[in-house]
This record gives structure tokens, C-alpha cells and sequence, in this order.
């Protein structure tokens, strides 16, 4: 959350992303001055409605993006957690006092899947394969919104990269809307783990986490002791 993972993640060479709950806990000033405004990679999500009557501050969000390599097309489609609100800072969702965003397409829970699968399928007919970064979790309080509710619920989507729960999971398979196989993946936390992810032509998934290396990127090790630098006489204050 913030400043310091973005200016790391620029320095690393992330390509896409999408919203944690955690990234709204300081408002959207916050998050466009020190997130969004910063990052140097797109930031997807497909889910966030909007009802108010002010300015829709993610209305420069896209819901996907299609990278190409090569010849081959991905499309990075993002999904928040349905809990976000409640999970960060309820009242930076809200307009005179009235909740005015949700993470529900604006619509009921119902119609929830219909509307992801609209932007799925939107998604498929522009790439080659689908690749869904997610921060849904595999936590039961998140019923029936979890990762593999979502791998259940839809169809097209080759893979499902996850967070939010700190779960590690190594190629979870489901079964999805067409009875086809999906796979779930989620690396833990505090970046214990480095996962790597094979698609391959025929549509399957070869993976692993990687929890141990020696060697270290040298501009990455710099700008982290840049940051650190920066932040300690502020962070040794005694409070």
C-alpha cells in the first residue's frame, strides 16, 4: 500500500495490477497521489460501481488490458474483493454521507456473474488467453465471493491469480461454467514467495513459488535502500 511498493514495483518492471482493499485506507487523494498518479504499470479492475453525482475518481480504471508478445495476446483482467468497503475505509466510499461506490458493478449480488462474465467475454474475443488478477481470497467470510466461487461462476479464463487470504496455492483446479479446468494461484504474503507461471499453447498451466534466491537486482536492492533511508528518521520517531 502506497508510496514506497509503487516506487519498487517501478523499479521492478511490473506490468499490471489491481486494487487491494488496503490501497483505499487513505482516501483517493492519497491513492492517486501516491499510487495511481505514480505507477509506472496499468492497474485494472472490472468491478467498482459508481451511483453518485460527483466525479467517478475511477473513471481512468479499465476493467482490462491486452498486452501483446509476439504474436500471442493476454488480456489482464482485474476483480476486487466484494468486501473492499468494509475491509478499508467505509467513508471514502461515500458522498453526503450516502455510499456511492461498491465493488458489485453498481448492481445487486445477484448479478454479480452475469456482469463479470460480460467483461470476460469482452476480454476473450480481444485475446488469446485470459488471466484474471484477482484479491478475493479463499477465506470463508468471503462466501461466495472467493477465487474459486469466481473459477465456478464464469468460463474463459485460463487462470486465476489471487491474493487477499495470504494463501499459498499451487494450481488449485476447478471445474468452471462449461465444466472446463481453471486453476487458481496465490504466492502468500510479504512477498515470501516469487510466483512464476507457464501458458502454454494448448491452454494449461505450468507453475511454481520460489521462496529462495542468492542473487539480487542491483538497481531493485538500491531504490529499497533509497526508500529506507528516506523514511527512517520519520519512522524512529517516538510516538
Amino acid at each position: 500500500t502506497g508510496y514506497i511498493p509503487t516506487a519498487i514495483m517501478n523499479e521492478t518492471g511490473y506490468d499490471v495490477a489491481t486494487f487491494g482493499n488496503h490501497e483505499f485506507d487513505f482516501g483517493f487523494d492519497y491513492l492517486e497521489s501516491h499510487i495511481t498518479g505514480t505507477a509506472n504499470f496499468d492497474i485494472v479492475c472490472s468491478n467498482i460501481g459508481y451511483t453518485g453525482q460527483g466525479e467517478n475518481r475511477f473513471k481512468n480504471i479499465k476493467p482490462y488490458v491486452v498486452k501483446k508478445y509476439g504474436n500471442t495476446s493476454v488480456a489482464y483482467l482485474g476483480v476486487s474483493a466484494i468486501s473492499t468497503i468494509a475491509e478499508s475505509t467505509p467513508t471514502v466510499f461515500m458522498e453526503n454521507d450516502e455510499m456511492v461506490y461498491d465493488f458489485s458493478f453498481g448492481d445487486s449480488r445477484d448479478n454479480f456473474y452475469s456482469n463479470l462474465q460480460e467483461v470476460i467475454n469482452k476480454a476473450h474475443k480481444e485475446a488469446d488467453y485470459v488471466v484474471m488478477l484477482a484479491h478475493l481470497g479463499i477465506a470463508e467470510k468471503d462466501k461466495p465471493f472467493c477465487s474459486y466461487d469466481i473459477a465456478q461462476n464464469t468460463y474463459d479464463v485460463d487462470v486465476i491469480i489471487d491474493g487477499h487470504s495470504h494463501s499459498e496455492i499451487l494450481g488449485d483446479v476447478y471445474k468452471n461454467a462449461k465444466n472446463e479446468d481453471v486453476t487458481i494461484w496465490q504466492t502468500g504474503t510479504e512477498l515470501n514467495n516469487i510466483g512464476t507461471l507457464i501458458l502454454k499453447k494448448d491452454h494449461t498451466i505450468e507453475g511454481m513459488l520460489v521462496s529462495g534466491y542468492e542473487k539480487k537486482d542491483e538497481v531493485v536492492t538500491n531504490k529499497i535502500d533509497e526508500l529506507n533511508a528516506e523514511y527512517d528518521e520519520f519512522l524512529n520517531q517516538v510516538i
